[in-house]
């Protein structure tokens, strides 16, 4: 499954691998903070993982590159 949020014009994010049936619905608005889907192992997956597409002008851009940087470490990351 994957949801796919439209944030401006032309500006997207798509989360992939999601178990069916997420909590939204095609036309949906959302908020910052609420939850669109749970981590599934849907596609040729070898574990359970969320796959993050961003792009801007139908162009693939690198999530790093806008997401803000991490300042406090993930619990159970290590």
């Amino acid at each position: 499954m994957v949801v796919e949020i439209e944030h401006a014009p032309g500006v997207t994010s798509a989360y992939a691998h999601l178990q069916p049936e997420p909590p939204v619905v095609l036309g949906d608005s959302v908020l910052a903070g609420q939850v669109i889907g749970f981590v599934g192992l849907t596609g040729v997956t070898t574990g359970a993982h969320l796959h993050l597409g961003i792009a801007a002008g139908g162009e693939p851009i690198d999530p790093l590159s806008v997401l803000p940087p991490r300042t406090q470490e993930v619990p159970g990351s290590r």
